[in-house]
């Protein structure tokens, strides 16, 4: 088998030298060359652009959020602005903080108004033991840790306590 491919290719060398023989009387064909059209160049500035679908951000960035609650009424500032320290950036709705702030005062004058009551009460009651109105046994609640019981929560902002009404009920 090796023989026989060595004799092919031996075939094919001599057919393509034989067929590149020739008598050289054939000429090549001359061309005439194409036409070409020259332009003279322009110099102007040119803007280099581009296309790209992408998602852009910025390398550095704020979040702005408010330290309270609230709804907000107005926003001073537009995205992308530059804003100093200080600046006011939104106005929040005042109502919901005046209405905490009058629940605040009503409960302070409630305290109050008990204390006054628990004080009366205790007045009255040194009054009427006093005059031997009552027994010492009903005024010592008055004096002790009833009294003391119905005022110290109020005024550490607790409700009512039975202390104040049973002072009261007693005289």
């Amino acid at each position: 088998m090796a023989i026989e491919c060595r004799k092919a290719v031996l075939a094919l060398a001599a057919a393509a030298v034989l067929g590149g023989c020739g008598d050289g009387r054939r000429a090549a064909a001359v061309s005439e060359p194409d036409e070409v059209y020259v332009a003279a160049p322009i110099s102007r500035p040119v803007e280099i652009w581009d296309d790209f679908t992408a998602r852009i951000e910025a390398v550095k960035s704020v979040e702005v959020r408010a330290r309270v609650d609230g709804y907000l009424e107005k926003v001073n500032f537009s995205e992308g602005q530059l804003v100093e320290e200080g600046d006011l950036l939104f106005v929040i709705d005042r109502r919901p903080y005046l209405a905490k702030a009058a629940a605040a005062r009503a409960g302070v004058e409630e305290i109050e108004a008990r204390l006054a009551l628990a004080r009366n009460n205790l007045e009255r009651a040194k009054n009427m033991y006093d005059a031997n109105a009552i027994s010492k046994i009903c005024c010592r609640p008055c004096r002790g840790g009833t009294f003391l019981a119905a005022v110290f929560p109020l005024a550490r902002g607790g409700g009512a306590q039975s202390g104040g009404a049973e002072c009261a009920g007693r005289m």
